[in-house]
Protein backbone atom coordinates (compact mmCIF):
# COMPACT_ATOMS: atom_id res chain seq x y z
CA UNK A 1 0.00 0.00 0.00
CA UNK A 2 1.54 3.46 -0.98
CA UNK A 3 2.36 5.63 1.84
CA UNK A 4 -0.41 8.98 1.60
CA UNK A 5 0.32 10.44 5.02
CA UNK A 6 2.19 13.42 3.80
CA UNK A 7 -0.54 14.08 0.78
CA UNK A 8 -3.53 16.72 0.98
CA UNK A 9 -6.78 16.39 1.08
CA UNK A 10 -8.68 17.94 -2.42
CA UNK A 11 -11.86 17.22 -3.88
CA UNK A 12 -11.33 14.19 -6.32
CA UNK A 13 -14.58 12.60 -8.96
CA UNK A 14 -13.73 9.60 -11.09
CA UNK A 15 -16.82 8.82 -13.37
CA UNK A 16 -16.42 4.50 -14.79
CA UNK A 17 -19.24 2.80 -17.16
CA UNK A 18 -19.31 -0.78 -17.55
CA UNK A 19 -21.66 -2.04 -20.14
CA UNK A 20 -24.38 -4.88 -19.71
CA UNK A 21 -25.20 -6.59 -23.16
CA UNK A 22 -28.59 -8.34 -24.15
CA UNK A 23 -29.83 -10.36 -26.95
CA UNK A 24 -33.63 -9.32 -26.95
CA UNK A 25 -34.94 -6.12 -26.99
CA UNK A 26 -38.34 -7.66 -25.03
CA UNK A 27 -35.95 -7.72 -22.12
CA UNK A 28 -35.19 -4.22 -22.33
CA UNK A 29 -38.54 -3.37 -22.35
CA UNK A 30 -39.27 -5.02 -19.46
CA UNK A 31 -36.68 -3.54 -17.24
CA UNK A 32 -38.07 -0.26 -18.41
CA UNK A 33 -41.44 -1.38 -17.16
CA UNK A 34 -39.86 -3.15 -14.16
CA UNK A 35 -41.59 -6.23 -15.15
CA UNK A 36 -38.24 -8.05 -14.36
CA UNK A 37 -39.12 -11.91 -12.25
CA UNK A 38 -36.46 -11.02 -9.55
CA UNK A 39 -37.64 -7.24 -9.13
CA UNK A 40 -36.58 -3.82 -9.96
CA UNK A 41 -32.89 -4.89 -11.35
CA UNK A 42 -31.87 -1.06 -11.73
CA UNK A 43 -32.53 -0.31 -8.57
CA UNK A 44 -30.92 -3.76 -7.08
CA UNK A 45 -28.01 -2.94 -8.75
CA UNK A 46 -27.52 0.71 -8.08
CA UNK A 47 -28.05 -0.21 -4.25
CA UNK A 48 -25.38 -2.68 -4.83
CA UNK A 49 -22.90 -0.28 -6.59
CA UNK A 50 -23.36 2.18 -3.93
CA UNK A 51 -22.49 -0.80 -1.14
CA UNK A 52 -19.32 -1.80 -3.42
CA UNK A 53 -17.85 1.79 -3.92
CA UNK A 54 -18.09 2.26 -0.15
CA UNK A 55 -16.80 -1.10 0.42
CA UNK A 56 -13.75 -0.83 -1.98
CA UNK A 57 -10.46 -0.82 0.17
CA UNK A 58 -11.94 -3.78 1.88
CA UNK A 59 -11.66 -5.77 -0.70
CA UNK A 60 -8.86 -4.54 -3.08
CA UNK A 61 -5.64 -5.34 -0.86
CA UNK A 62 -3.57 -2.05 -1.59
CA UNK A 63 -6.64 0.38 -1.78
CA UNK A 64 -7.35 3.21 1.04
CA UNK A 65 -10.21 3.26 2.87
CA UNK A 66 -11.20 6.28 1.37
CA UNK A 67 -14.35 8.63 2.81
CA UNK A 68 -17.01 8.60 -0.14
CA UNK A 69 -18.89 11.94 -0.04
CA UNK A 70 -21.28 10.81 -3.15
CA UNK A 71 -22.05 8.10 -5.27
CA UNK A 72 -24.14 8.80 -8.10
CA UNK A 73 -25.14 5.58 -10.53
CA UNK A 74 -27.16 7.08 -13.93
CA UNK A 75 -28.17 4.34 -16.56
CA UNK A 76 -28.35 4.96 -20.44
CA UNK A 77 -30.57 2.17 -21.65
CA UNK A 78 -30.23 1.51 -25.55
CA UNK A 79 -31.89 -1.65 -27.70
CA UNK A 80 -29.81 -4.31 -26.44
CA UNK A 81 -27.30 -2.53 -23.66
CA UNK A 82 -27.57 -1.07 -20.50
CA UNK A 83 -25.00 1.40 -19.55
CA UNK A 84 -24.23 2.08 -16.32
CA UNK A 85 -22.12 5.40 -15.60
CA UNK A 86 -20.75 5.57 -11.81
CA UNK A 87 -19.62 8.71 -10.25
CA UNK A 88 -17.71 8.36 -6.97
CA UNK A 89 -16.82 11.97 -5.56
CA UNK A 90 -14.85 12.63 -2.17
CA UNK A 91 -12.62 14.46 -1.01
CA UNK A 92 -9.49 12.68 0.41
CA UNK A 93 -5.88 12.42 -0.02
CA UNK A 94 -5.91 9.70 -2.81
CA UNK A 95 -8.14 9.24 -5.71
CA UNK A 96 -11.33 6.97 -6.41
CA UNK A 97 -10.36 5.73 -9.29
CA UNK A 98 -10.65 2.03 -8.17
CA UNK A 99 -13.78 2.53 -6.20
CA UNK A 100 -15.53 4.02 -9.48
CA UNK A 101 -14.66 1.42 -11.60
CA UNK A 102 -14.86 -1.40 -8.81
CA UNK A 103 -18.62 0.42 -8.08
CA UNK A 104 -19.55 0.14 -12.22
CA UNK A 105 -18.18 -3.84 -12.19
CA UNK A 106 -20.84 -4.96 -9.06
CA UNK A 107 -23.66 -2.80 -10.71
CA UNK A 108 -22.91 -4.98 -13.73
CA UNK A 109 -22.42 -8.14 -12.16
CA UNK A 110 -25.94 -7.57 -10.28
CA UNK A 111 -27.57 -6.91 -13.67
CA UNK A 112 -25.91 -9.98 -15.25
CA UNK A 113 -26.81 -12.34 -11.96
CA UNK A 114 -30.60 -10.68 -12.22
CA UNK A 115 -31.36 -11.36 -16.07
CA UNK A 116 -28.78 -14.27 -16.81
CA UNK A 117 -31.92 -16.98 -16.18
CA UNK A 118 -33.52 -14.51 -18.95
CA UNK A 119 -30.99 -14.54 -21.46
CA UNK A 120 -27.98 -17.50 -21.94
CA UNK A 121 -26.26 -14.92 -23.92
CA UNK A 122 -26.43 -11.57 -21.32
CA UNK A 123 -22.52 -10.53 -21.05
CA UNK A 124 -20.30 -7.53 -19.60
CA UNK A 125 -18.82 -6.24 -22.71
CA UNK A 126 -16.43 -3.31 -21.17
CA UNK A 127 -15.81 -1.81 -17.74
CA UNK A 128 -13.59 1.27 -17.79
CA UNK A 129 -13.08 4.93 -16.32
CA UNK A 130 -14.32 7.59 -18.46
CA UNK A 131 -13.50 10.82 -17.11
CA UNK A 132 -10.94 12.19 -13.20
CA UNK A 133 -11.33 15.63 -12.03
CA UNK A 134 -9.44 17.30 -9.37
CA UNK A 135 -6.41 15.23 -7.40
CA UNK A 136 -3.09 15.71 -8.09
CA UNK A 137 -3.59 17.07 -11.69
CA UNK A 138 -4.12 20.75 -10.87
CA UNK A 139 -2.12 20.56 -7.95
CA UNK A 140 1.23 19.20 -8.72
CA UNK A 141 1.61 21.56 -12.19
CA UNK A 142 3.32 24.07 -10.58
CA UNK A 143 6.94 22.77 -9.84
CA UNK A 144 10.94 24.88 -9.66
CA UNK A 145 12.12 24.76 -12.93
CA UNK A 146 13.77 28.33 -13.05
CA UNK A 147 13.79 28.99 -9.43
CA UNK A 148 15.90 29.44 -7.55
CA UNK A 149 16.39 29.16 -3.28
CA UNK A 150 18.94 29.54 -0.50
CA UNK A 151 18.32 27.24 3.05
CA UNK A 152 19.54 28.68 6.62
CA UNK A 153 19.72 26.77 9.66
CA UNK A 154 19.81 28.99 12.57
CA UNK A 155 21.77 26.06 15.01
CA UNK A 156 24.33 26.87 17.80
CA UNK A 157 24.36 23.04 18.46
CA UNK A 158 24.96 22.19 14.89
CA UNK A 159 27.85 24.96 14.65
CA UNK A 160 29.48 23.17 17.20
CA UNK A 161 29.43 19.51 15.81
CA UNK A 162 26.89 18.17 18.57
CA UNK A 163 23.80 17.72 16.33
CA UNK A 164 23.71 17.01 12.11
CA UNK A 165 22.14 19.03 10.06
CA UNK A 166 19.11 16.66 9.44
CA UNK A 167 16.44 19.50 8.60
CA UNK A 168 18.58 21.01 6.38
CA UNK A 169 19.20 18.00 4.15
CA UNK A 170 15.51 17.41 4.06
CA UNK A 171 14.77 20.61 2.65
CA UNK A 172 17.33 20.79 -0.05
CA UNK A 173 16.35 16.96 -1.10
CA UNK A 174 12.90 18.18 -1.00
CA UNK A 175 13.99 21.54 -2.62
CA UNK A 176 15.63 19.41 -5.84
CA UNK A 177 12.40 16.95 -6.00
CA UNK A 178 11.12 20.05 -7.03
CA UNK A 179 12.99 20.99 -9.95
CA UNK A 180 14.60 24.61 -7.51
CA UNK A 181 18.20 25.00 -7.53
CA UNK A 182 19.59 25.58 -4.33
CA UNK A 183 22.02 28.14 -4.37
CA UNK A 184 22.76 28.63 -1.07
CA UNK A 185 22.77 26.28 2.24
CA UNK A 186 24.68 27.25 5.22
CA UNK A 187 24.04 26.71 9.03
CA UNK A 188 24.09 30.38 11.14
CA UNK A 189 24.42 30.79 14.90
CA UNK A 190 21.21 32.08 17.01
CA UNK A 191 22.44 35.47 16.48
CA UNK A 192 19.91 37.94 15.42
CA UNK A 193 22.39 40.24 14.06
CA UNK A 194 23.91 37.54 11.47
CA UNK A 195 20.50 36.31 10.81
CA UNK A 196 19.05 39.45 9.88
CA UNK A 197 22.55 40.62 7.61
CA UNK A 198 22.55 36.95 6.02
CA UNK A 199 18.73 37.04 5.11
CA UNK A 200 19.04 40.76 3.62
CA UNK A 201 22.20 39.62 1.68
CA UNK A 202 20.22 36.32 -0.14
CA UNK A 203 16.94 37.83 -0.48
CA UNK A 204 17.69 40.09 -3.88
CA UNK A 205 19.41 36.63 -4.71
CA UNK A 206 16.74 34.01 -4.89
CA UNK A 207 13.36 33.56 -5.51
CA UNK A 208 12.72 31.64 -2.38
CA UNK A 209 14.50 31.99 1.58
CA UNK A 210 13.98 29.11 4.25
CA UNK A 211 15.46 29.80 7.85
CA UNK A 212 14.99 26.75 9.58
CA UNK A 213 15.02 26.95 13.44
CA UNK A 214 14.72 29.51 16.05
CA UNK A 215 10.38 28.63 16.08
CA UNK A 216 9.53 27.54 19.28
CA UNK A 217 9.56 29.05 22.88
CA UNK A 218 12.99 29.33 24.36
CA UNK A 219 14.68 32.48 25.07
CA UNK A 220 17.01 32.03 22.44
CA UNK A 221 14.28 31.22 19.86
CA UNK A 222 13.72 34.62 17.97
CA UNK A 223 13.60 34.03 14.25
CA UNK A 224 10.42 35.18 13.46
CA UNK A 225 11.01 38.44 15.25
CA UNK A 226 13.79 38.86 13.05
CA UNK A 227 11.90 38.29 10.01
CA UNK A 228 8.94 39.67 10.59
CA UNK A 229 9.83 43.37 10.52
CA UNK A 230 11.80 42.21 6.67
CA UNK A 231 8.80 41.88 5.19
CA UNK A 232 7.14 43.77 2.88
CA UNK A 233 3.70 41.46 2.68
CA UNK A 234 2.74 38.52 5.68
CA UNK A 235 1.17 35.49 3.80
CA UNK A 236 -0.59 34.12 6.88
CA UNK A 237 -2.03 31.11 5.07
CA UNK A 238 1.16 29.63 4.45
CA UNK A 239 1.84 28.87 8.38
CA UNK A 240 -1.67 28.11 9.10
CA UNK A 241 -1.56 25.78 6.33
CA UNK A 242 1.54 23.87 8.12
CA UNK A 243 0.01 24.16 11.70
CA UNK A 244 -3.21 22.78 10.78
CA UNK A 245 -1.25 19.68 9.11
CA UNK A 246 1.06 19.37 11.67
CA UNK A 247 -1.56 19.31 14.52
CA UNK A 248 -2.79 15.91 12.94
CA UNK A 249 0.00 14.11 14.03
CA UNK A 250 1.34 15.94 17.07
CA UNK A 251 -0.26 18.03 19.66
CA UNK A 252 2.30 20.45 19.81
CA UNK A 253 2.33 21.74 16.03
CA UNK A 254 0.49 24.78 17.80
CA UNK A 255 3.67 26.01 18.99
CA UNK A 256 5.35 26.46 16.48
CA UNK A 257 5.80 30.14 15.58
CA UNK A 258 6.45 29.92 11.62
CA UNK A 259 6.14 32.89 9.34
CA UNK A 260 5.60 33.15 5.82
CA UNK A 261 5.83 36.69 3.47
CA UNK A 262 7.27 38.30 0.76
CA UNK A 263 10.20 40.31 0.61
CA UNK A 264 10.85 42.49 -2.40
CA UNK A 265 10.56 39.34 -5.48
CA UNK A 266 11.94 36.55 -2.51
CA UNK A 267 9.50 34.21 -0.42
CA UNK A 268 11.05 34.22 2.79
CA UNK A 269 9.66 31.01 5.29
CA UNK A 270 10.50 30.57 8.45
CA UNK A 271 10.09 26.78 9.41
CA UNK A 272 10.48 24.34 12.49
CA UNK A 273 14.36 23.54 12.81
CA UNK A 274 13.58 19.79 14.38
CA UNK A 275 13.73 17.42 11.61
CA UNK A 276 10.35 15.90 11.69
CA UNK A 277 8.73 19.91 11.73
CA UNK A 278 10.64 20.79 9.09
CA UNK A 279 9.99 17.40 6.84
CA UNK A 280 6.36 17.90 7.66
CA UNK A 281 6.18 21.66 6.66
CA UNK A 282 7.84 21.04 3.77
CA UNK A 283 6.09 18.48 2.89
CA UNK A 284 2.66 19.85 3.61
CA UNK A 285 3.92 23.43 1.54
CA UNK A 286 5.92 21.81 -1.59
CA UNK A 287 5.16 21.56 -4.40
CA UNK A 288 1.95 23.74 -3.93
CA UNK A 289 3.37 26.89 -2.79
CA UNK A 290 4.98 27.09 -6.08
CA UNK A 291 1.64 28.45 -7.44
CA UNK A 292 2.78 31.80 -6.15
CA UNK A 293 5.58 31.92 -9.35
CA UNK A 294 3.30 30.43 -12.22
CA UNK A 295 1.03 33.53 -13.21
CA UNK A 296 3.23 36.17 -11.85
CA UNK A 297 6.77 37.09 -10.95
CA UNK A 298 7.36 38.21 -7.55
Amino acid sequence: MMDITSHISVYRQTKACAVVRVSETKIIENIKKNAIPKGDVLEISRTAGILAAKQTGNVIPNCHNVPIENVEIIYKIMDHEIHCEVTVSTVYKTGVAIEAIYAASVVAITLYDLLKSLDDSVEISSVKVVDTKGGKSPHHDSNGKGLSAAILICSDAILKGQKENKSGEIVKDKLIKCNLTVANHEVLPNDEKVIRKKILEICPMVNILIVAGGTGLLQKDHTPEIVKPLLDKVIPGISEAARNYGQDRTPYAMLSRGVAGIRGKCLILVIPGSSRGAKETIDVLFPYILHIFKFQKL
